[in-house]
């Protein structure tokens, strides 16, 4: 990567951690507000204060280095003795219980956990293929199962076709692809003999059928699969974001940009079938 990359990354990686001290920062001042201690600097960085404003009694400020934060509170930590000054001005302030001292000195680490769980939230949501037909757009020959084994695609050997749409496994209804994965994975069906097996529901030409599929297991977390993807149109089709010097696709004349909309013929309809595409065509 080139040196402007790098330094786009740190200079990330710096907002980042000091976002993180900001929110355990913020954690210390409002648990302080809220049992009545002295709050009476909030800064976001260190060093000397360029600029900000007093209200309710605290100096909030913007200060040179913006590397997090800190809330000084002279009731928990005596300031004028850490700045040199003997005598102190924590005997000027009302004592405060050891209840008060506990609750703000674990609130930073609270506010960093509460900020923390949402973030993931989000993260989990953002930028994720929300795929809301159940209508089947290819079906694999082949799938890689978690002994590395290469198997017959489950879908195929079952009967399912393309343009089938799938509306309920083992009688729960089916109304999304994600529900579809979510509830394919987490189904515990298994034969006498310990073979995992689904009874699929699918609807076509009007009709209702029932079809039983007989899972792979898949990855090291043994995720059930039955080799098929949904339908889709070209805007799902992967985009490439970064490669590495010195890739097979960069020879190939691939760059960074480009979607990727057909394999070997077969239109490429979300990063997983690409992925499960490659693995199974990988020779």
């Amino acid at each position: 990567m080139s040196f402007l990359t790098n330094l786009w990354f740190i200079a990330i990686a710096l907002f980042c951690l000091g976002f993180s001290i900001f929110i355990h920062e913020l954690g210390h001042f409002l648990a302080a507000k809220k049992r009545g201690l002295i709050a009476d600097k909030f800064s976001i960085g260190f060093g000397p204060r360029l600029f900000g404003w007093h209200k309710y009694g605290t100096d909030f400020r913007i200060s040179l280095l913006p590397l997090g934060g800190y809330v000084s509170l002279p009731q928990l930590a005596d300031m004028g003795r850490l700045e040199g000054n003997e005598e102190g001005d924590i005997c000027e302030m009302p004592p405060i219980s050891y209840a008060d001292k506990m609750i703000v000195a674990v609130m930073g680490a609270v506010c960093n956990l509460i900020f923390a769980l949402l973030l993931s939230l989000v993260l989990w949501g953002v930028g994720r293929e929300i795929i809301k037909t159940t209508e089947v757009g290819y079906i694999a020959e082949t799938v890689v199962n978690s002994s590395n084994q290469t198997v017959a695609g489950p879908a195929l050997v079952a009967g399912i076709l393309k343009g089938d749409k799938i509306v309920s496994i083992d009688g729960q209804a089916i109304n999304s692809w994600m529900q579809y994965q979510n509830v394919l994975m987490t189904s515990t069906g298994r034969t006498k003999e310990g073979q995992a097996i689904v009874e699929l529901g699918i609807l076509r030409n009007k009709q209702k059928l029932s079809l039983t599929v007989y899972p792979q297991t898949v990855s090291t977390e043994a995720i059930r699969h039955i080799g098929i993807y949904p339908i889709s149109d070209s805007n799902a089709a992967p985009i490439i974001v970064h490669l590495e010097p010195e890739m097979p696709a960069i020879a190939a004349g691939l760059e960074a940009g480009d979607r990727i909309k057909e394999l070997d013929g077969q239109a490429v309809i979300s990063s997983g079938f690409l992925s499960t595409y490659l693995a199974n065509h990988g020779d």
